[in-house]
């Protein structure tokens, strides 16, 4: 009879039936129906009339049954038909032996010989009941201790746990007629006899002063026993410092101290604490390249060794990293510098007190800087190379207080442009440009920029800046010329100063460009009113209107609203009159004015005329009769214009009138007087034939005025009919 299964995981296989709720291996087979097999000649169950072998179908054909079942969970089925597939797949009669060791363990839990009835209500067939309670009399009765050692010694043993592979076979004595036991308790003599030998030639070479010598030893008796002790001691006891590239690093962190090495795979982590102190297993299998202590006291000092593993034995020597005092360091420190400003931000240790910060001077001195929350902001500074030493403060157990060693900040404060601080806008030296100065900015190069920008003053990096303004732009000796697109617009220029990457915001002033007042024009309507004619400015609202007569001034103030309600007219005496009209400029920091318009109006000169019939039998002809009348001046700096009649041809819409000439070529000139042919107060007299050659009457006539200044002349006609020849 089998006393141990003799196969790996033989307690996690227990759990599984139990869970199921069989008494062994044999019940499984029968997911329902009465259970009948038979043991002793090998694994076969009653299919009908005919007794089976158990083999993969067989176990196939159970599963299916159980996964049919509601009151079975169908993971565990699944979980443990597996562990019989693996089993029969080790060898053909191990699923036997399990539930021969099955049997025994059920048959002896009392004190009684089992008898053949006990043998068959375990489903076990008539035929061997008798055979299988004779053998189960004749074995050790079975103890807890017995148990655990016979389900656990195979899983020691393939894990390379010599010792407790060696303890099992201890506890279950003699393997009797267990063949396959009794080789099992020889390996495992022979290995740890092997393991004596190694440990003993070890010792004595580390006796020898051979430390390398000793170290490959003790990773060969670690190598096959995976849980001996005193190997492991000897490899930390010869453990050297290995090539700094490959020395495991320790660093205080936040949670604990993080231990890192190079090199994939697997490693086992040790940890003493303070010089000389035991080692003490942090991770058997930590998967690397990293592992974290979180079991450290601040300030206190730990030492690390990592041994790579392979499967369940060590792959390599010690490595064995520097002594660390555990005092974490801030972590992610960010230094952002500004004008005369260095501001640091980290991340502060949970179990840190408090953070320190000194200015570490270029003398060797330092200066304590404020700490606020996780960070600070150190000013004034001066541009240039600034260090700063940032330690934190931890309590100790015994009420003291540590230091960290520190980290180092390193900022450069850059110098910063001079802001400008007032802007100088004027009219520019060419036409139509204006003139840019400024004070301040020393040093730097200025740009204009009309586009919205922050408050004077502040810092920002030159890629942050908008698009520089398109005008053209000429050097000045203290600043620039802009020629603006137009005229009649409004903007905002602001100043930046600039150093080669940096930037300052400046001075800002609002501009007013006020466009100029066009064809402006003023011409008398009688002889004392006159009529005044313009294109209103872009963007004004209101324009004033100024004019000097006989040494006196006058002043109007038009807006845009009563402009455009109709002609502007009003009463001016007769004498000659120098009118100029401008923009009112709105509210502006500067404005830059457009030179005001003008016009000359002279004293008022009025060319009266009259068109009669000679007599009543005159026919065509007619007689016309021109007067020129000036208004107090002298008449020598008068000059008339010249007087042109013209007659136009034809009949207007149904019938009526023929339609007054419009222009001198809106018809044919009937009589050219020169203004040398007028004179002041004198009536001039002239008689036309009124034809047209083949074109009949009607026609009308009309008088036009040419000549400088005709335009400020007024001409007075007689009443229309006059005009008229029929």
């Amino acid at each position: 009879m089998p006393r141990s299964p003799l196969i790996s995981e033989a307690r996690e296989l227990s759990a599984l039936q139990r869970a199921l709720g069989l008494r062994h291996a044999a019940d499984a087979l029968f997911p329902t129906g009465r259970v009948r097999f038979r043991v002793l000649d090998g694994l076969h169950v009653l299919r009908g009339v005919h007794w089976s072998r158990v083999d993969h179908l067989a176990l196939a054909q159970a599963r299916d049954g159980w996964r049919g079942r509601t009151d079975a969970e169908a993971a565990t089925v699944d979980l443990l038909f597996t562990h019989y597939a693996s089993i029969l797949d080790s060898h053909p009669l191990a699923l036997r032996r399990v539930v021969l060791y099955e049997l025994l363990q059920l048959l002896r839990t009392g004190s009684h010989a089992p008898t053949a009835d006990e043998v068959t209500s375990l489903g076990v067939d008539t035929w061997e009941a008798e055979a299988l309670a004779h053998a189960a009399a004749h074995e050790p009765h079975p103890t807890v201790d017995r148990r655990e050692a016979a389900e656990e010694i195979v899983d020691a043993w393939r894990a390379g746990r010599i010792h407790r592979a060696f303890d099992c076979a201890v506890r279950l004595g003699e393997p009797g007629r267990d063949a396959g036991l009794s080789r099992l308790v020889l390996d495992i003599a022979d290995q740890d006899r092997r393991l004596d030998e190694l440990l003993a030639r070890a010792a004595e070479l580390e006796d020898a002063g051979d430390p390398d010598g000793a170290a490959a030893l003790y990773l060969e008796a670690a190598r096959a026993a995976v849980d001996d002790a005193t190997a492991v001691e000897g490899l930390l006891r010869t453990a050297a410092d290995p090539d700094p590239a490959r020395r495991p690093t320790a660093v205080p962190v936040g949670g604990g101290v993080r231990v890192q090495w190079l090199g994939d795979g697997p490693h086992r982590v040790l940890r003493r604490r303070g010089a000389g102190g035991p080692w003490m297993l942090l991770a058997a299998r930590a998967p690397g390249p990293a592992f974290t202590d979180a079991d450290v006291t601040p300030g206190e000092t730990v030492q690390y060794v990592v041994l790579p593993v392979q499967g369940h034995e060590l792959d390599g020597p010690a490595l064995l990293g520097a002594p660390v005092r555990y005092a974490p360091e801030v972590e992610n420190v960010r230094v952002q510098e500004a004008r005369d400003r260095v501001s640091v931000m980290w991340r502060t240790p949970p179990a840190a007190l408090a953070v320190q910060v000194e200015r570490l001077e270029a003398h060797g001195g330092s200066f304590r800087v404020a700490v606020d929350g996780n960070g600070f902001d150190d000013r004034p500074v001066p541009p240039g190379e600034h260090r700063y030493l940032i330690r934190c403060r931890y309590s100790l157990p015994d009420g003291g207080e540590t230091l960290s060693d520190g980290v180092v900040a390193r900022a450069a404060v850059p110098r910063w442009p001079a802001p400008v601080t007032r802007l100088f806008v004027t009219t520019g030296p060419r036409p139509g440009r204006i003139a840019v100065g400024w004070d301040g900015a020393e040093g730097s190069q200025v740009r204009l920029y009309d586009k919205p920008l922050p408050a004077a003053g502040l810092d920002l990096p030159v890629r942050e800046l908008p698009d520089p303004m398109e005008w053209e732009t000429t050097a000045l000796p203290h600043g620039v010329e802009l020629l603006p697109p137009r005229r009649g617009m409004r903007f905002r220029l602001t100043a930046v100063s600039v150093i080669e990457e940096r930037a300052t915001t400046g001075a800002s002033v609002v501009v007013e460009l006020t466009a100029p007042v066009r064809n402006f024009r003023v011409r008398r309507v009688a002889a004392e009113l006159v009529r005044v004619t313009f294109e209103w400015p872009e963007r004004a609202d209101r324009v004033d209107l100024s004019w000097t007569q006989s040494g006196a001034q006058a002043r109007r103030i038009i807006t845009r609203a009563a402009y455009r309600r109709g002609a502007l007219e009003f009463a001016v005496a007769t004498a000659p009159a120098d009118f100029h009209i401008e923009p009112v400029p709105p509210d502006a920091d500067v404005v830059i004015a457009a030179a005001p318009a003008g016009f000359r109006l002279p004293a008022d000169l009025a060319v009266s005329y009259d068109v009669r019939k000679p007599s009543w039998w005159s026919g065509a002809k007619r007689r016309i009769t021109v007067r020129a009348d000036c208004a107090p001046a002298d008449v020598r700096d008068v000059v008339l214009p010249d007087v042109v009649l013209v007659a136009r041809p034809g009949v207007g819409p149904l019938g009526s009138d023929p339609p007054r000439p419009q222009s001198l070529r809106d018809g044919v000139t009937l009589l050219h007087l020169s203004g040398s042919e007028l004179g002041i107060g004198r009536l001039v007299s002239r008689d036309v034939e009124v034809t047209l050659g083949g074109a009949g009457p009607p026609y009308a006539l009309r008088v036009f005025l040419l000549g400088p200044g005709a335009e400020s002349v007024r001409l007075i006609e007689p009443p229309w009919e006059r005009l008229v020849v029929r």
